[in-house]
């Protein structure tokens, strides 16, 4: 069988002339209101199909409009030569852009299949599917084997009841097929080779990134399992939130040869990321794998909850230079425990000054809207940020980066707190997604937060991410750890 043309398109969070999310609630992504990262499933996706034998291109519509603005933007979809598009609704913040990008394909070529997916797709698949723009929706965060499936059924005419995880309709009823697919292992591949070579073909640097912020910032990525064990109220991402029981897992060998592409394509100043816990999937074997492969990049890795000496001893010993993200969320133990991560700050500061001593870098992530913060525990919070960057950077300048975003501007639809918000202390405004998006034309930013907790309202939480943004900037100034971004002043209209 002859392949087919497919493009994966990931779309901005407005497809508007000049509207985007206000900036604060693109802080912790990439600022520019528009959401420009494509999730790394693009990648995998990609490359399976494109193994099969599929003509595969990935279109980074976000970081198109951001670049070359909307006349460009909307130049690209109508352009598109594809038999398939599918469209990335990954987070909730990304569902109006991608179903005004399906309704402009569908107008210019009616015969292009659309297929929606992603986590916030997968739990809104009944809705989504009722919009005419969109034929399919594929449920699920291992998708590769079911889309090459599908594809292979719109190629043939075949049966699409057959395809496992499938939504779509059969002459205009809705087809929910059983939800089968969900493995255990999964040999995929996140290696950047074929966005290079997609670059290459349709001569598309901007459209072909992962992210606007550079090029080799994008090839530095390596995803290490999928779900996880943790439990934190607000991830869509846990196995809780999918409904699995176990972590999806990856070969070493697959992820060290990735981050050996990686390195052969990256400048050695730049750091490749490993994305998810490697304790949830074998430590010792992936330790040992990177080891051997002597990496002359900078390694950095998600840690979910405080490690110990001996095992940052042996991170250590993977790359010439550690790096560290971690994310303690408060400064308040409760406040902690309550959003999902039972650890002291004793055991968080025994791991910062223990990664210091090793020579390691870290990130620390706080967060503002959580259960039962308040403004004061908010501004305390910031205190302790000041206590640890005396206590433990002054001795490491430039090492310790503590930083504080607002979580906005959604609780994950899926996770724990979106399914049950009153065990979490929080209030749900929106449920549906047709209510998230008629939130989006507000002209108030506080009411585009589809949550307030029990102790903040949606105007104070949005008041004291920007007043958190602005200490924080004049923070970082002072001692050296970055240029501060400019002051918001803005609290409450959408930016124009």
């Amino acid at each position: 069988m002859s392949g087919m043309r497919i493009v994966f398109l990931h779309p901005p969070s407005l497809l508007e002339r000049r509207r985007t999310i206000p900036g604060l609630f693109a802080e912790s992504v990439d600022g520019s209101g528009h959401f420009t990262r494509f999730p790394l499933g693009f990648i995998s996706l990609s490359n399976y199909l494109s193994e099969r034998g599929w003509e595969c291109r990935i279109l980074n519509l976000a970081a198109r409009l951001a670049r070359s603005g909307y006349d460009r933007a909307v130049a690209d979809l109508k352009q598109l030569d594809a038999e398939v598009v599918g469209i990335g609704i990954h987070w909730l913040v990304h569902a109006p852009g991608a179903l005004a990008a399906a309704q402009i394909i569908k107008q210019k070529r009616p015969e292009t299949k659309t297929i929606v997916g992603g986590f916030t797709a997968s739990y809104f698949h009944e809705e989504l599917i009722a919009y005419p723009q969109v034929d399919f929706v594929l449920r699920g965060e291992s998708t590769e084997k079911p889309l090459f499936e599908l594809v292979a059924a719109i190629k043939s005419s075949g049966d699409f009841g057959e395809v496992p995880n499938l939504v779509w309709k059969d002459r205009g009823e809705i087809v929910i097929n059983p939800f089968t697919y969900s493995p255990d292992v999964i040999d995929v591949d996140y290696s950047y080779h074929r966005v290079i070579e997609n670059f290459l073909r349709y001569r598309d640097f901007w459209g072909s990134l992962p992210s606007p912020s550079g090029w080799f910032k994008c090839l530095q990525n390596v995803v290490v399992c999928r779900g996880c064990n943790c439990r934190c109220a607000n991830c869509g991402g846990s196995n809780i939130a999918l409904g699995r029981k176990t972590i999806v897992r990856r070969n070493t060998e697959d992820i060290v040869r990735e981050v050996l592409f990686a390195e052969r394509v990256t400048p050695s100043s730049e750091y490749i990321m490993l994305y998810g816990d490697v304790r949830m999937v074998g430590t010792e074997e992936i330790i040992d794998g990177l080891t051997e492969a002597r990496i002359k990049n900078p390694l950095r890795y998600e840690l979910f909850w405080p490690a110990d000496g001996d095992f940052l001893q042996d991170l250590a010993g993977t790359t010439r230079k550690l790096l560290i993200s971690f994310s303690p969320e408060s400064h308040d133990e409760l406040v902690r425990q309550t959003f999902g991560k039972n650890y002291s700050n004793r055991k968080l500061e025994r791991m910062i000054a223990d990664a210091l001593q090793l020579g390691a870098d870290l990130t620390l992530f706080f967060m503002v809207g959580l259960p039962y913060q308040t403004p004061a525990s908010v501004r305390d919070t910031y205190r302790y940020i000041e206590y640890l960057l005396e206590e433990f950077g002054a001795g490491y300048p430039g090492r310790l980066l503590p930083c504080i975003y607002t979580l906005a501007p959604y609780l994950d639809p899926g996770s724990p707190a979106f399914l049950e918000p009153d065990d979490y202390g929080y209030r749900l405004f929106y449920r549906t997604l047709a209510e998230h998006l008629d939130a989006l034309n507000r002209t108030d930013a506080s009411e585009i937060l589809n949550y307030e907790t029990v102790a903040m309202s949606r105007e104070e939480i949005v008041r004291i991410g920007y007043e958190m943004t602005e200490k924080m900037d004049k923070l970082h100034e002072k001692h050296g750890l970055r240029q501060p971004k400019p002051t918001r002043r803005k609290l409450t209209k959408v930016q124009a």
